[in-house]
């Protein structure tokens, strides 16, 4: 049977791949997920005015990892989104509803943080209402993944949205690096908040004026196929939903994290607050331009090479920062760091994605999402108390170095469980 749209309160239609409700979706999902890489406590613009905050506050590289780990907690819950997104409708609006909720949520609790900027030291409230906004971003993003997968999965435009998607969140890190760190440099740690902000309140407004079309979809033997010739397979999965797991799991387990990335460039390379915002934004640089290759050559490649690809990616990313010795060397290697680490992530998703039972995928993607991100959560953890306790006793350096090695030492481990997914012949 065929997919049919229909959009407000007119009749049904049949569903054509147009060129406008394509560009829209392209809009939207990318605006969202720019408003997210902007927004998201942790790796968006609040990461390293916050981070400055707390290094002037006295706090070790391991209290600060601790901070970072705790406030990302809600990553590991992206489940339980899933099955709310997915199973109980908010006030009648559907995932909609989740959408302008996780908006007009991350929007007050950075407006307030900003209000309270004198207080934030000595506030009980600061980890709280971190917490309480990553949970909100961690909300959106579910939803946004639930919407990319209804709309993508009819119209064949699920490759190109993800692209567009991580596009966006790159692109909005490449403005957040520098802006966090010249914010830092001024001591305007507190305006960080406030963009953020506003921004969410911006992204609240699109999606109350945007009007989702409903799709609806009918299943004949197991296959559903749109007018426009587009199959889209309902039976099982073709790969093991089990070792994907301990796929992803294992390629996210990497003690060398961002946080020991910042203490070592501060405190060994005595690199300045606003040098070390521009390598973030080479960073993602490098990712942007690998978001967009990648929609390219994706489906060109079998995917088990993807797989070897994934591997050899997340090993280069990790090993690049050897290299890293001075400002000139710090800039190429975030480039390159930022496309190898990219090109790997995106190939995990697609990995995931391809797993997930297709009547649950919503709730299965956020899962194994919510698993990957509590390993990276675990090992920044791991990694930050390493680098706190050698660097007592070892010279920063070596610590550092250990930990890029054994960092990719864990991701090259994930070439032993190639074979034991399942792939299907063709790409």
């Amino acid at each position: 049977m065929a997919y049919r749209v229909a959009i407000g309160n007119k009749s049904p239609r049949r569903l054509t791949p147009g060129k406008s409700l394509a560009l829209w979706l392209c809009f939207l999902f990318g605006a969202l997920y720019f408003v997210q890489g902007i927004a998201e406590p942790t790796e968006g613009l609040i990461a390293q005015p916050l981070r400055s905050l707390q290094s002037q506050w006295g706090k070790s590289t391991g209290q600060i990892a601790s901070f970072a780990a705790i406030i990302a907690i809600p990553w590991t819950i992206k489940p339980v989104f899933g099955l709310l997104i997915d199973f109980v409708p908010l006030f009648g609006l559907g995932k909609r509803g989740y959408l302008m909720l996780s908006a007009g949520v991350t929007s007050v609790v950075f407006i307030a943080l900003f209000a309270m900027r004198s207080d934030l030291q000595s506030s009980a409230w600061l980890l709280p209402l971190l917490v309480a906004s990553t949970g909100a971003v961690a909300m959106g993003d579910v939803a946004v993944d639930a919407l990319m997968v209804q709309y993508g999965q009819p119209l064949g435009l699920t490759g190109k949205l993800q692209s567009v998607q991580w596009s966006c969140i790159y692109a909005a890190s490449f403005v957040a690096g520098p802006l966090g760190g010249e914010l830092c440099q001024q001591e305007l740690h507190a305006y960080a908040f406030l963009m953020a902000g506003i921004l969410a309140g911006c992204s609240l407004v699109l999606v109350w004026l945007w009007r989702f079309p409903a799709i609806v979809a009918r299943e004949n033997n197991g296959v559903a196929v749109a007018d426009s010739g587009i199959v889209i397979d309902t039976r099982p999965p073709k790969f093991s939903l089990r070792v994907t797991l301990v796929f992803l799991m294992l390629w996210s387990f990497n003690p060398f994290s961002s946080v020991v990335q910042y203490s070592y460039m501060k405190d060994y390379l005595s690199f300045d607050e606003r040098f070390i915002g521009i390598t973030t934004s080479a960073f993602a640089g490098g990712a942007f331009i690998a978001s967009i290759a990648y929609g390219l050559y994706c489906r060109r490649v079998a995917f088990d090479q993807l797989l070897r690809l994934s591997v050899l990616t997340g090993v280069g990313a990790t090993l690049a920062y050897l290299a890293m010795s001075d400002k000139t060397s710090a800039i190429i290697v975030s480039i390159a760091a930022g496309a190898a680490y990219m090109t790997g992530t995106l190939i995990q998703l697609d990995l995931a994605a391809r797993a997930c039972p297709p009547k649950i995928a919503g709730t299965v993607f956020s899962s194994l999402m919510a698993a990957s991100n509590f390993s990276i959560q675990i090992s920044t953890y791991v990694g930050g108390w390493i680098f706190s306790e050698l660097s007592e006793i070892w010279l920063s350096v070596n610590v550092f170095r250990s930990l890029v090695l054994l960092g990719a030492a864990t991701s090259s481990l994930c070439w032993l469980l190639i074979k034991r997914i399942s792939i299907a012949s063709k790409p």
